[in-house]
This record gives C-alpha cells, structure tokens and sequence, in this order.
C-alpha cells in the first residue's frame, strides 16, 4: 500500500500578484493563511501576532480585506483554497 504524501495536506496560500507561496501546517485555517500572508507583506505581523496571542481572530479577519468565495478565500492578493 503506498503512503500519502504528506504535503499534499498541507495548507497553501498563493499571491496572485508575486506567485510567491506559502505553505502551512494542516491544522492550519486557510484564512489565516492568507492574513498571515497578507500581513507579512503589509508589515503587520506584530499585530497579527497580538491578535493570535490574545485569541482575537475575529476581530483580524474583520479588519483585513477578506473575501470568502465558494472554493476560496482571499486577502488582498493573496489565495487559498477553503475545506469544503
């Protein structure tokens, strides 16, 4: 029996504009995939970080650009597939 293959459930997030991606854990939310993305590239990191410390998710995903589509969800430019 062959094994899966382990990156395959990783978590992804494209930046439509770049083509940089990035990958993360598989417990990982796509949309904090993308925030995550979206803040690095932004400079925000600092206050993502105190928002995760500070369980404030919500509150981070009201402030970003975020859209949710059928099979995606976005932030700014960057992309991630949803588990549908």
């Amino acid at each position: 029996m062959q094994q899966a293959n382990p990156t395959e459930q990783l978590v992804r997030a494209l930046n439509l504009s770049t083509g940089v991606e990035m990958t993360f854990d598989p417990n990982t939310v796509p949309d904090y995939a993308v925030a995550y993305g979206y803040c690095e590239e932004h400079n925000r990191m600092s206050w993502l970080f105190a928002h995760v410390h500070d369980n404030r998710m919500d509150e981070v995903y009201r402030h970003l650009p975020m859209l949710h589509g059928e099979k995606t969800v976005s932030c700014g430019d960057w992309c991630a597939l949803r588990r549908v």
